[in-house]
């Protein structure tokens, strides 16, 4: 009896085993079922969902976030923050390996610009100026009101003319006449209105609107949810009515790196602004902090300024240059990067009889701010002048030129000539040069050597005449070093040639030749 107990318990017990094991199956192949199932899933359509909204449905059918991307464009027809369009469309499948991408209105572009009417000169009023900004959506036109002796609600100034962007904080002056106490009206229930609406009707009837914004796990994103004035209550122009608004909290980014942080800020919905600031703590690229700060409970779609980390001011920051005369231009290039310095630059080359052709002659050196401007010369090596060889049958303006241009690049070399008379090398021609160190000498050609004869003083006389006798002496003795010298004597008439002396000595010839080089001095009487 008791064995048959024991074969009854084992097949009980077996029994239970199979039992749960399909069980067991059955469950999991029904989560199978469920997980390839939602690896596609229909798509609704999300034009009238929010960007939370659109991404609790998604977890809700994909148990994830992963593959949902937000893109963001600018519209000047669907409204900031509202979807433009969906990468699936409404009734097709979303294929969980290619996600699903929202993309949301951005709002009107702010950099379309716009001619503005002179709105003061057209005596605008302000229904017609809110009509013209509300139609060409300017998101940031604040209306201020003063005291004047135009009417009441006319526009009296407007801080831009002309050409303006659309993104352009405008700020319009409207009269209030005489009291701003005299614009009354009643209060709306602004918990039906939008945050953009309630500014409008406060701008318009001079209410000072006051916004605290404050979180809510329940309601929408800009819902106002209070107001400190009850609604139909008479109010005139200058009442402040205090609002709370459901707002977003500024996520931390400090720390982050700049793509990281604008990333962050406008997956969040901000918009963002990026400045630089040095810090000689925190490192280059990271954020240092963010306007409003991070926890702040702001506006949706605000505008975050990120200051990022320039690193270290390189006015502060000081590095040594070492002497790198000789080295290659690749190797000092690369040394003073390395440094932490912009490249430097080739400021000429220059001859050097001590630095290699093509290596670094001289440079900036010793202790050096990050922000200085680092340069070099390259040596064109040791100028030859050879054997001089070269420089014969050189014209001198050109040997001169030459060897000016030269020094002028430091080659430190002397020219010395003499003027020499030749029968075979033309005239202004060097020849005979030669080389003594950095010294060149050189011969200059005067050209063959000419003679020429000079007639006796009678022959160079024409008495009476002492014009006449001047030019005449002029075109016989014009070959030489001439010299003609008026004299007054009462011995001999005008026009006649008083003495001639050749090389200082008195010359009583006739016809005799002598080398053009010779100085004839004529004594011609007046």
């Amino acid at each position: 009896m008791s064995k048959i107990k024991e074969l009854f318990k084992d097949k009980l017990i077996l029994g239970l085993s199979i039992g749960l094991a399909i069980v067991a199956a059955i469950i999991i192949g029904m989560l199978i079922f469920r997980f390839v199932l939602n690896q596609n899933v229909t798509a609704i359509s999300f034009s009238q969902l929010t960007k939370d909204e659109i991404t609790e449905w998604y977890v809700s059918e994909f148990h994830t976030e992963e593959g949902l991307k937000f893109e963001y464009e600018y519209s000047d027809e669907i409204a900031k923050d509202k979807v433009i369009s969906q990468s699936v469309a409404e009734g097709e499948k979303i294929n969980k390996k290619d996600g699903l991408t929202i993309v949301l209105s951005d709002g009107a572009d702010p950099e379309v610009e716009f001619e503005l009417p002179d709105f003061v000169k057209e005596k605008y009023d302000l229904e017609k100026i809110q009509k013209y900004f509300e139609d060409n959506k300017f998101p940031d036109v604040t209306y201020q009101y003063v005291i004047s002796d135009e009417p009441l609600y006319t526009v009296i100034d407007i801080n831009v003319s002309g050409k303006v962007k659309r993104g352009t904080a405008i700020i319009v002056t409207i009269s209030a006449a005489d009291d701003v106490t005299q614009i009354k009206t009643n209060v709306p229930d602004l918990k039906t209105y939008s945050l953009a609406n309630a500014r409008a009707w406060a701008s318009s009837y001079a209410i000072n609107l006051t916004i605290n914004f404050i979180l809510s796990d329940s309601e929408t994103m800009g819902k106002i949810l209070s107001q400190t004035i009850a609604p139909n209550t008479e109010v005139t122009g200058g009442t402040e009515i205090r609002i709370e608004v459901v707002g977003k909290e500024v996520p931390n980014v400090v720390g982050k790196t700049q793509s990281q942080a604008v990333s962050a800020l406008k997956n969040a919905g901000f918009s963002t602004s990026v400045s630089e600031e040095y810090s000689s703590s925190v490192e280059k690229g990271t954020v240092i902090s963010t306007s409003p700060k991070a926890s702040s409970v702001v506006e949706n779609g605000s505008k975050v300024k990120v200051v990022v980390s320039a690193g270290p001011n390189p006015a502060n920051v000081y590095v040594t240059i070492k002497d790198k005369v000789g080295t290659s231009e690749s190797s000092f290039k690369s040394y003073i990067t390395g440094l932490g310095l912009s490249s430097p630059s080739h400021s000429g080359s220059y001859y050097s009889d001590s630095v290699e052709k093509g290596m670094i002659l001289s440079h900036t050196s010793g202790r050096v701010n990050l922000l200085t401007k680092v340069t070099y010369e390259l040596s064109k090596g040791a100028y030859s002048l050879g054997d001089g060889s070269r420089f014969n049958g050189m014209s001198l303006s050109s040997a001169q030129k030459e060897i000016n241009n030269a020094n002028d690049l430091r080659a430190g070399v002397k020219f010395n000539y003499t003027s020499e008379y030749s029968d075979s090398v033309s005239k202004n021609e060097l020849y005979g040069c030669s080389v003594s160190g950095k010294t060149l000498t050189c011969k200059v050609s005067k050209g063959k050597l000419n003679y020429y004869a000079i007639p006796s003083r009678e022959e160079l006389s024409i008495p009476g005449n002492y014009n006449q006798a001047y030019n005449h002496i002029l075109d016989v003795l014009g070959g030489f070093d001439l010299e003609i010298v008026p004299v007054s004597d009462p011995n001999y008439n005008s026009g006649v040639v008083v003495a001639v002396y050749v090389d200082g000595e008195i010359y009583n010839a006739s016809w005799a030749k002598y080398p053009e080089y010779t100085h004839v001095k004529v004594e011609l009487n007046k």
